[in-house]
């Protein structure tokens, strides 16, 4: 029997943003940059530095908006009982191309330090945490696919050792102008729960991101 529980669960694919399933809203624009700015501005948000992110930093930012909106305790809670991890594949595949762009020429050498500073695949976990003031455990996966067996144990590892409250875990992929993302939040409040922290439910909820490893 598990004593801990998945609370919510947050979703963005391609423009459409979800909260434990239900449609929140759906961008239609082109390219991916401009739908992940008309899901910000819909959702009220008063962040500026938002519009200087990279695109996985801000679908990991939008996710993790709708799990801190609706769980109000979010921001109750030791920032340092809040821990981030965050899976990936392709990371910061995107900045590294744009970055690379400006340095590949020797008559147009320009390296943009915007562009620099998003050319670490664990930078939507430093945007995520600066933005809510998150000081707990962190951890970026780099992977093919979701780690389901690393993700429960770290999780696992964390909230038994009693200095992890809850935690805000999930896949994260952007590449080739398409991105999607799921973020789960997970604690050991059994009022609070959708349904029980295992494998196998992390596995159905990231199963949409193993099928589609864009």
């Amino acid at each position: 029997m598990t004593d801990k529980f998945i609370y919510s669960v947050s979703s963005y694919k391609n423009g459409e943003l979800s909260f434990n399933g239900n449609a929140q809203f759906k961008s239609l624009l082109e390219p991916t940059d401009e739908r992940l700015n008309e899901c910000f501005q819909k959702l009220g948000i008063s962040y500026p530095k938002f519009f200087k992110m990279d695109p996985i930093s801000k679908t990991g930012f939008l996710c993790t908006e709708l799990l801190v909106k609706n769980n109000a305790e979010l921001i109750q809670i030791e920032s340092s009982q809040v821990a981030v991890l965050v899976n990936t594949f392709s990371g910061s595949f995107d900045s590294d191309i744009k970055f690379q762009e400006t340095i590949q020429s020797t008559e147009n050498y320009f390296p943009s330090p915007g562009l620099f500073v998003y050319t670490l695949p664990n930078i939507v976990i430093g945007e995520i945490c600066i933005r809510n003031g998150f000081k707990g455990e962190n951890l970026c996966l780099l992977s093919e696919r979701p780690e389901i067996d690393q993700i429960f144990v770290t999780i696992s590892a964390w909230i038994n050792s009693g200095l992890t409250e809850v935690t805000i875990c999930g896949w994260i992929e952007v590449k080739n102008d398409q991105s999607h993302a799921t973020l789960i939040l997970v604690g050991k409040d059994k009022e609070k729960r959708i349904a029980d922290f295992t494998k196998e439910n992390l596995r159905f909820y990231f199963t949409e991101s193993k099928q589609n490893n864009i």
